[in-house]
C-alpha cells in the first residue's frame, strides 16, 4: 500500500556523480540531497530542493491574536471602552459635575473601594438632584471578620449581611430620590435637618430599616405604608419625628402626664416594651377606673385616648366576647383595611390604632367636594374621632357621606392613565402626551388639566406619575379620598399616618359611616 506521506529527504556528503575536491572545501555551499530511503541509491543525488514555505511573522508576540498586527480584516473593530462607573466616579473623561454631586460621588467611591458600611454626608448642601447615585451603596458586601480575633463558637451562625448607615443630616433634601430605597440592607437612615415635606410610599421597601430619623423637617404626616416597617411586620424600632409640624391632637407630654396616676399606670403609659401579658393585665385593671372617673376628669379627651390605648391591648386577646380568655385574638382597629395585629408571639412594642379624622372626598380634578370636611392642617382646628368599646368620642356634629360609592374609575380617568402609561414605551414626556390630547386653540377641560398637573408634580424627582391606592393597590394620580389615622408606635409616641385611596368606594364602610354609638358619661 502506497504511503500518503511525502517521501523522506536525505542529504549526503558523498554524491555519487559529483565527487571532487570542491565538495570538501569550506565554506560548504550546499549539501547534495536526494529523495527516498537511505539504501535507495538509484535516484540522482542532484535534486533541486522544494521551495520553502512562507514564514509567518507578527509585529509583536502577543500570545493571543486580536487584530493587533495591522493586518486587513473584514471583521468590525472592537467597541470603544466605556467606564462601568457613573459620571464622576472614576477618572475617565466626563462632563463637569456640580461640585456637590462630585463630592457626594467621591465619598461613595471611597466607601465602596474600602467596603465601608457607614456613609456620612452631613452638611454638604446636597439637594435631591445631587444624590441620584446613592443606590450604588446597595453593592456593599460585609467584610469577612478576622478569624484570629473573632472566632465564632461551635455551631454559631455569623450573618454576612451588611448593616448600612447613611446620614444626610443638615442638607437641602425635599423629596429624596427613588434610588435610596434600593438599598436593601439599609438599617439606619438619618434625614435630620432637611426640608422634606413628604415621605414617599416606597419607604416600605426598606424591610431591614431599624432607625429612621426625620426630625427637623416639614412633615405634617407620614405615609400609612410606614406602618409595615414596625414590628411584627418589619424591623423598625426607633422613629424620631421631633421638630416637625406634625398633626398632634394629643401630645406625648399631655398623654402621659398626670399627677394622680399611680406608679403602675405611669409605667404602662411610658413603656411599650413590657411583656405582652403584663400589658394585657394592666389594661384590664385600669380600664374600669378610667371609665368610672371619666365624668369627673379634668381632661376627658386625654382619658378617652388612654381608654383606647389600653383597649388596643385588651382587644388583642379577646375571641369576640367580653370575657377575658387566654386565647389568641386580633385587634383590627375597627377597620378592615388595617393590618392584623397578632400579639401572642410578639415580645416588643407594636403599632396600635388610636384615633382618626373624618374622610375628605375629592372630585376627579382633586378639588374638595362641597360640604366634605377638609384635610386637617397643622395649626388649624379639626375633629378627631376616638372609637372605644363603649362608643365613639369626638364625632363631629355634621357628617358628610357621598351620594354613591363607585369603585370603577371614570372613562376620562382610565383614558388619561392609559395614555400616560403608553408614554413609557416611546420614552415620551408627560407634556408631550398632554399636547397630543389637547387642542391648542381651545381651553383644556379643568378635570384633564388637573390630572396632568398632578402627574407632573408626582413625577418630580423621578418618582413617576402614579401612586398606589392603600386599599385596592391600584394606580392613582389624583386621590379621591384621604384621611389621617393616629397610631401609637412607642412609649407614649403617637404619629399621624395619611391614607389615600383611588375611589370613594375604597373608603372602608366603617370609616365612611357615622359611628352608631357615641360615648356618653
Amino acid at each position: 500500500m502506497k504511503s500518503s506521506s511525502p517521501p523522506p529527504l536525505f542529504s549526503s556528503d558523498d554524491s555519487q556523480e559529483s565527487v571532487d575536491i570542491s565538495n570538501y572545501q569550506s565554506p560548504r555551499i550546499f549539501k547534495n540531497k536526494r529523495k527516498g530511503a537511505w539504501w535507495d541509491g538509484n535516484e540522482s543525488a542532484q535534486y533541486t530542493p522544494e521551495p520553502k514555505k512562507t514564514k509567518m511573522t507578527r509585529n509583536f508576540d502577543s500570545g493571543v491574536y486580536m487584530m493587533s498586527d495591522a493586518t486587513d480584516s473584514s471583521e468590525d473593530p472592537l467597541p470603544q471602552h466605556k467606564s462601568p462607573f457613573p459620571l464622576g466616579l472614576d477618572d475617565s473623561e466626563s462632563p463637569v459635575l456640580d461640585p456637590r454631586t462630585a463630592a457626594f460621588n467621591e465619598r461613595i467611591r471611597l466607601g465602596l473601594d474600602n467596603n465601608h458600611e457607614t456613609y456620612d454626608f452631613q452638611g454638604l448642601g446636597l439637594e435631591d438632584e445631587n444624590i441620584k447615585d446613592v443606590g450604588r451603596i446597595a453593592s456593599v458586601i460585609k467584610a469577612v471578620p478576622d478569624p484570629g480575633d473573632q472566632l465564632p463558637e461551635e455551631g454559631q451562625f455569623r450573618s454576612m449581611e451588611p448593616e448600612i448607615y447613611v446620614d444626610f443630616t443638615k442638607n437641602h433634601l425635599h423629596r429624596l430620590t427613588p434610588k435610596i430605597f434600593d438599598i436593601q440592607y439599609l438599617t439606619t437612615l438619618n434625614l435630620r435637618s432637611n426640608a422634606i415635606v413628604e415621605l414617599p410610599q416606597e419607604v416600605a421597601r426598606l424591610r431591614n430599616l431599624r432607625i429612621l430619623n426625620v426630625s427637623l423637617n416639614k412633615l405634617e404626616s407620614l405615609p400609612f405604608e410606614l406602618l409595615s416597617l414596625f414590628e411584627p411586620y418589619g424591623s423598625l424600632i426607633r422613629l424620631h419625628t421631633m421638630g416637625n409640624p406634625l398633626l398632634e391632637p394629643m401630645s406625648s407630654a399631655r398623654f402621659a402626664n398626670d399627677a394622680r396616676v399611680d406608679p403602675l399606670h405611669a409605667l404602662v403609659l411610658a413603656r411599650d416594651d413590657l411583656p405582652i401579658d403584663y400589658q394585657r393585665d394592666e389594661a384590664s385593671y385600669h380600664l374600669p377606673n378610667l371609665y368610672r372617673d371619666l365624668a369627673t376628669s379634668p381632661d376627658r379627651e386625654r382619658d378617652v385616648w388612654r381608654i383606647r390605648y389600653f383597649e388596643s391591648w385588651e382587644n388583642s386577646f379577646r375571641a369576640g366576647n367580653d370575657t377575658h380568655e387566654d386565647v389568641e385574638g386580633e385587634d383590627m382597629g375597627f377597620y378592615e383595611h388595617h393590618p392584623s395585629l397578632r400579639l401572642r408571639d410578639v415580645s416588643h412594642r407594636v403599632p396600635r390604632f388610636i384615633a382618626r379624622t373624618s374622610v375628605s372626598y375629592f372630585d376627579q380634578a382633586g378639588c374638595l367636594i362641597e360640604n366634605s370636611p377638609a384635610l386637617p392642617t397643622a395649626g388649624q382646628p379639626y375633629s378627631v374621632i376616638v372609637e372605644t368599646n363603649h362608643g365613639a368620642y369626638g364625632v363631629p356634629f355634621s357628617w358628610f357621606k357621598p351620594w354613591s360609592r363607585p369603585t370603577v374609575p371614570s372613562l376620562v380617568t382610565m383614558s388619561l392613565q392609559s395614555a400616560l402609561r403608553s408614554r413609557h414605551f416611546d420614552d415620551r414626556s408627560i407634556e408631550y402626551i398632554r399636547n397630543l390630547l389637547t387642542n391648542p386653540t381651545e381651553a383644556i377641560p379643568r378635570s384633564i388639566d388637573a390630572v396632568f398637573t398632578q402627574a407632573i408634580a408626582n413625577d418630580t424627582g423621578g418618582w413617576g406619575e402614579f401612586r398606589k391606592c392603600h386599599v385596592c393597590k391600584k394606580d392613582l394620580i389624583v386621590s379621591r379620598a384621604q384621611w389621617v389615622e393616629f397610631w401609637a408606635v412607642g412609649p407614649s409616641t403617637i404619629v399621624p399616618l395619611k391614607v389615600k385611596v383611588c375611589s370613594w368606594g375604597c373608603v372602608p364602610v366603617k370609616v365612611a359611616n357615622r359611628p352608631e354609638k357615641e360615648l356618653v358619661w
